[in-house]
Formats: C-alpha cells, sequence, structure tokens
C-alpha cells in the first residue's frame, strides 16, 4: 500500500547549471522551463505499469490526491485549489466529487500587477505585466519551446482565456508577505 512520488516544485536555475532544453525559462519563470516539472507515481496494484498521461496537473493536485488514494473524502467546501488525478491514472475513485478535467492551470507571482501566466488545454499565455509586455499566446502542442507568439493571429483565443485569467486573479487573496504583499510589517 505504499505510493512512491517523485516531482519537483520548479524548473531548474540554469545559472547553477541546469539546462531545460527545449524549455524556455527557468527556476523562478512562468515559461515552461519554470513550470512544467516531471510527475512519476508507482502505486503497486492501483496505477496500471507504465501508465503516461499527458493531462497536465499542478503541485496543488498533490494534497487531494494523496487524501483519496488513503481512502479519505476531499469535500468540495474545502476550496481547494487542486484536484485528485487518480482517476487520470486509472484508479477507480473513491469519492464522488466532480472534478474538472482538463481545467486551466494559473500561475502569478508577487501579487497585483505582477507576471501571470494560464494554461488551458493546448494554449498558454504569458502575461508580464512588469515590463510592460503585451500578453503572449503559445500553442504548445507545436511549441513546447515557447519560441512563436500567437496572440495576433488568435485574437479571440487571446480574449476569452485573458477574461478567465482575469477572473481568477480577481478572487485571489494578495500576499500577506514578500514581493507584492499588500501590507508591511
Amino acid at each position: 500500500n505504499t505510493i512512491i512520488l517523485f516531482t519537483n516544485d520548479n524548473g531548474g536555475q540554469t545559472s547553477n547549471g541546469a539546462n531545460n532544453f527545449p524549455l524556455q525559462g527557468k527556476k523562478g519563470t512562468l515559461w515552461e522551463g519554470g513550470v512544467r516539472v516531471p510527475w512519476v507515481m508507482r502505486w503497486k496494484g492501483e496505477i496500471p505499469a507504465g501508465r503516461v498521461i499527458d493531462q497536465p496537473v499542478i503541485a496543488l493536485d498533490l494534497l487531494p490526491t494523496l487524501i483519496e488514494a488513503a481512502g479519505g473524502e476531499v469535500s468540495l467546501d474545502w476550496n481547494l485549489d487542486g484536484r485528485s488525478f487518480l482517476e487520470l491514472l486509472g484508479v477507480k475513485l473513491k469519492t464522488t466529487a466532480v472534478v474538472e478535467v482538463p481545467r486551466p492551470l494559473f500561475w502569478r507571482q508577487g501579487g497585483i500587477g505582477g507576471p501571470r501566466a494560464m494554461r488551458e488545454g493546448k494554449w498558454k499565455i504569458i502575461h508580464d505585466r512588469k515590463s510592460g509586455d503585451k500578453p503572449a499566446l503559445f500553442d504548445l502542442s507545436k511549441d513546447v519551446g515557447e519560441s512563436r507568439d500567437l496572440a495576433s493571429e488568435n485574437g479571440e483565443v487571446l480574449k476569452a482565456m485573458l477574461r478567465k485569467l482575469n477572473a481568477w486573479e480577481k478572487q485571489l487573496e494578495e500576499p500577506r508577505w514578500g514581493p507584492g504583499a499588500s501590507r508591511k510589517n
């Protein structure tokens, strides 16, 4: 009944010799090289050997996944950002919680006005508001290195994603410490 899990919290820090190729970016950025990491799980008798999923998950999914694996029930009342992904791995769900899969993934650094990103399906937007850059849009199914900005060619996709990103960001509580903190100690 042992689950073996290997993952990381961020991409490699290139100043220390890490190489995230073919991904752009590094630790501390919202590019794929900063947020895309391996996630390997083994649970003998539950997860079929060799099972590979291409659905992106996020570190926030770890808690509800392990609670469910331990036989616990994750209540939607908890309002967790993460979701159990045992069903994606071929494990029979132990709860009746409705899971939105696929679902958009969101990132933000440093509070209001900081860099932010969103991934939905094959599309990803990155918006570094601190630099004054316009939002960039990438098709990760064809450009995992995020080298070709498709925002000007896919304006409707960009607008729809920005609406979702803005709505997500609006419901966030501002950081209480660090960059972007709304209050100072």
